[in-house]
Order: C-alpha cells, then structure tokens, then sequence
C-alpha cells in the first residue's frame, strides 16, 4: 500500500515521501508539465481541429469537480489535485472519439483508479492511463474507428472543430506491417495515431523539458529507454520481422509519451532508486513482448499498468539486494 503524506525513514536505499516538501512545488512541476505541453496542443488543434482544446478544458473542468465531490463524500482531505492526469489523458485518445465518451472514461477512471484507493496520492494506478485502457475496453469500436488524417494546412484546424477523414492507418500499423517511412517523415510527423503519436519531435522536446525541469522521476524513464533501445537492437537483428528497429519501435507508438509523461509519475513510481530502475527495465521486457508476440501493436500502456501493480514488490527487491550487498562487504 503506498503512502504519500507519510514520513519515511532513509533505511536500505528508501526515499523521503512526501515527494514535494510543499504544494508550490508540486504546482510549480504542474506549471512546467503544462508550459512544456502547450506546444504539442497548439500543434495538435491546427493540425486536428480545435475540439482537442475543448477536451483539454472538459478534462480540467471534469477532473477537479470528481476530485473535489469525492472528497467530500468520502470526508478525507483533498491534499494535491490530480493535473498531470488532467493535462494528460486528451492526449491519450484518438482524435475522432466523441467528447461524451472520453469524458465518461475519464470521469468514471478518476473514481475507480484514484478515490477508490483513497484519493490522490495513494492511487496505484495512473488515472490517465487507467482511462485511456477504460476507453478502449468499453468503446472498443469507436477507439479503433476513430483515427482521422490531419489537415495538410497545420492552422486550418484553428477555424475546424475536427477532421473528419477518419483511417485505420497508424504509424505503429504502418511499421509493424513491414512498411517503412523516410527518417524525416517519422520525426517531424505528423502520422496518423492518437494525439501523442503525431509528432515524436515534439513529444521528445516536451519531455526532456519536464524531466529536467519538473521534478520528477527521472530514473525510471533512463532505465526504461536505454533497456527498450537496447533489447530493440538485438531483437530485430535476432528475430527480423517479429521485433521492431530501434527507430521505428520509438517513433511509432507511445513510447516517448509513456517514458518522458507517465514512466516519471512520482505518485505511481516505485519509492526507492533501485526499484525506480528494476521498474523502467522490467517495463521495456513487457513492452517488447506485448508488441512483437501478441495482437496489441502497442504494448506500452499494458506494461505501465503491469508495473504499477508490481512497484511495491520492486522496492522490496531494489532493498533486499542492498541488504546482502551490504552484509557480503
């Protein structure tokens, strides 16, 4: 069980919680999440239509009023709101699903994902991704449906609510189906995916400004790229055909999204160092797997909910091999 506002003693490699000496400076990392997102959704409505602005402000608005009519019906303190969740989860869906169902998703995922397991803070699950998983699950149809071609014009979006070219065809399809795009065209996008998938230059850019900048874990995200770059490499000159190269397995996909924005969560990270870097390489082995031996092509978001559920054994294990490092000397 993970306890956020509790007092942890530095004991075999563990970690002072809170993560925040004081809320300035979870707001000030909320302020540096939001600043180095702007870009990617100025970039996003020109080249989509501006209803990925409005579902950025539903997804505000939907989340601080969940947040703050469960805490008062459950009688707990709020403590901190949830904004990276906020700020995240328009990005997690294609662009074509209908604003009642993301918001429903969102709404009924804050509730099950965060103040069933006591409020934020003590979450064991990523709310943002636990929605973009309810999503699909529950609107499978309209999920898989719902991925439109951007406008060639990147501001004709601004004077259109939505594109409405709906395709099947996303990058991550487009790669694992044995197609290749020039180096260029798969940096600057943008391609046809869910929000984040668009344009990997820009993802990168914004994550490395958070991971500086935001105060966060940045230990996880290291292990994670170095493991899934690596294993990438081997893979694809062992198994050709069934594991991706290592350019078109980070551009396509979620994987920069999930490793700059979600593997560096503070609240859902294993507490101590050693477990932050078992977490980013044992999330880098499932990915992998998930994407080259099974029907999912994307993988990422099932081995994000996979080590959540395990972070509380990886730091178990980061201190029990300090432990025998320690007696051994």
């Amino acid at each position: 069980m993970r306890l956020a506002f509790v007092s942890v003693k530095k004991k075999l490699g563990t970690i002072q919680a809170p993560f925040f000496r004081s809320s300035d400076r979870y707001y000030i990392s909320m302020g540096v999440l939001a600043l180095s997102l702007f870009p990617v959704y100025v970039l996003a409505a020109g080249s989509l239509g501006y209803k990925i602005l409005i579902l950025l402000a539903l997804a505000c608005a939907a989340g601080m009023v969940t947040e703050i009519f469960s805490s008062l019906i459950t009688k707990k303190a709020l403590g901190y709101f949830g904004i990276s969740a906020w700020l995240l989860f328009p990005l997690m869906v294609p662009p074509g699903v209908p604003l009642w169902m993301s918001i429903t998703s969102f709404v009924l995922s804050l509730i099950i994902a965060q103040t069933l397991f006591g409020g934020f803070g003590k979450h064991l699950f990523h709310p943002a991704v636990f929605a973009q998983l309810f999503l699909m699950i529950n609107f499978t149809k309209q999920f898989n449906s719902s991925y439109v071609k951007p406008f060639s014009d990147p501001f004709f979006g601004f004077n259109v609510f939505s594109s409405m070219s709906l395709t099947d065809k996303t990058a991550l399809k487009f790669f694992t189906s044995g197609e290749t795009l020039p180096l260029k065209e798969m940096l600057a996008g943008p391609h046809v995916g869910l929000v984040f998938e668009m344009f990997p230059y820009l993802i990168l850019l914004a994550g490395v400004v958070y991971l500086v900048l935001g105060n966060v874990n940045y230990k996880t995200p290291a292990a994670f790229i170095i493991t899934f770059s690596l294993m990438s490499i081997v893979g694809s000159l062992a198994l050709p055909g069934t594991i991706l190269p290592i350019i078109p397995a980070l551009l396509g996909g979620g994987i920069l999204f999930y490793c700059c924005f979600i593997f560096s969560d503070q609240w859902t990270s294993p507490r101590t160092p050693g477990g932050r870097v078992i977490a980013g390489i044992t999330a880098a082995l499932i990915t992998i797997l998930i994407r080259s031996f099974s029907s999912n092509v994307e993988g990422v978001m099932f081995a994000a909910l996979i080590n959540y559920s395990f972070s509380p054994m990886y730091d178990e294990l980061a201190m029990y091999l300090k432990k025998i490092k320690r007696v051994s000397v």
